[in-house]
């Protein structure tokens, strides 16, 4: 009781209450939802499992309501997720008017109570959004890794059959939980609650491994960066989720290349925004970041000053903090160049170096840059110095000057 009191002390000023349908219904009750009511038949339809009432992070929906009692998380569970969204109402601003009313419009084929003329779209109505895009995000990774068919378990499991092969152990792209996400709005509830359920003292975005439960989380909260924007939020949720989903990838067991994790997350979030822009940094450190939205101007630069950083040493980066802003527009140019030239490479190799096992079945993430060494030769004709170079002659030729 010590402990929740104190965590309860970090908490700031509770959102506006969301407008009740039931009054004698916590606001998050699934039955509050003016969109689906809790149906099972109109979830089902809109591809949403539960609007509460499962396990998650460390506990439960339930747990976690209880801890920030006073601050409504909105949960919404779909085939590959389980998210607890603290999101107050966000109207529509004309940047954004195009891209939100394009997504709501698809919403309201599977929702039909959602009204023809949205100004306001209201916290139950953001969960519903989230979890679309949570979702189509799922299938750009199933198809980039071009997993469609592929046999993973079709549920946890603690062991696997050698002579099938070892695709992970679990259905979520091998893990054996579904992902998960939680959005805070406050920092310093979001550190607290962070510092209280794993022990972590960050005041930023943090992604997390559950071992018990076989669960990978995202973390964050709508005080960094400008998160309270929802084109922002919506960036941010995907970079951090394609960081998880690539590292979950035939389970989590070490950390895949960083320099190909960091260059996919920032080009699949820029696919959603070039405004926004999230920057991994190492624990306690202030991640490198840039204003700057066009990134070829400033990539063209690094390549022709022969500043940008080598393939070399990107491959034998250990950790987030090695990260400076060149990295980041490395990496980045790299998966473009590849993604654009070479279709289908990126997830082959992804799917090489995920899953690597030793003789006697243990995870074997260190020989991840042979592996890769191997790849690049074996599909492109390649030394890593050669595609360096290879990259290098295409990013002179492709990106503008200014």
């Amino acid at each position: 009781m010590i402990k929740f009191l104190a965590l309860l002390a970090l908490l700031g000023t509770p959102a506006v209450a969301q407008k009740k349908i039931f009054k004698n219904l916590p606001v998050n009750d699934p039955k509050q939802c003016p969109y689906c009511g809790g149906d099972p038949e109109l979830m089902e339809g809109a591809g949403i499992v539960s609007h509460g009432g499962f396990e998650f992070a460390k506990g439960t929906t339930a747990t976690l309501d209880k801890e920030l009692a006073g601050f409504d998380v909105f949960w919404i569970e779909t085939k590959h997720f389980k998210l607890g969204l603290e999101l107050k109402p966000y109207k529509i601003p004309q940047r954004e008017k195009d891209k939100l009313e394009a997504e709501i419009n698809e919403l309201r084929k599977v929702l039909p109570a959602i009204p023809d003329k949205v100004r306001v779209i209201d916290s139950w109505l953001r969960a519903h959004l989230f979890a679309a895009r949570v979702q189509t995000l799922y299938k750009s990774v199933v198809e980039l890794l071009k997993v469609e068919d592929a046999p993973f378990p079709k549920k946890a499991v603690t062991t696997f059959d050698p002579a099938k092969g070892y695709w992970g152990m679990g259905p979520h792209l091998g893990m054996k939980r579904k992902y998960e996400l939680l959005v805070i709005r406050n920092k310093n509830n979001c550190s607290g609650w962070l510092r209280e359920t794993f022990g972590l003292l960050t005041k930023s975005a943090q992604r997390w491994h559950i071992v018990d439960r076989g669960v990978l989380i995202v973390i964050t909260h709508q005080e960094q960066g400008k998160l309270q924007v929802d084109e922002a939020l919506h960036g941010h949720v995907v970079f951090n989720l394609v960081q998880n989903m690539l590292n979950g990838y035939k389970y989590y067991s070490y950390d895949k290349p960083l320099w190909l994790l960091e260059g996919l997350s920032h080009w699949f979030e820029r696919k959603i925004t070039t405004k926004y822009n999230t920057f991994d940094g190492g624990e306690g450190s202030t991640a490198a970041i840039t204003r700057k939205e066009d990134w070829e101007p400033p990539t063209r630069k690094l390549v022709q000053k022969g500043n940008s950083s080598g393939i070399g040493a990107l491959m034998r980066i250990k950790s987030y903090g090695e990260f400076d802003l060149p990295e980041h527009f490395t990496t980045w140019s790299m998966v473009d160049y590849l993604q654009s030239k070479h279709p289908g490479f990126v997830g082959d190799l992804l799917g090489e170096v995920s899953g690597l096992l030793s003789a006697e079945y243990m995870p074997e993430g260190g020989r991840m840059n042979d592996v890769t060494r191997d790849f690049f030769k074996q599909r492109l004709g390649l030394t890593m110095v050669g595609f360096e170079r290879a990259w290098q002659a295409w990013v002179l030729e492709t990106y503008a000057a200014q």
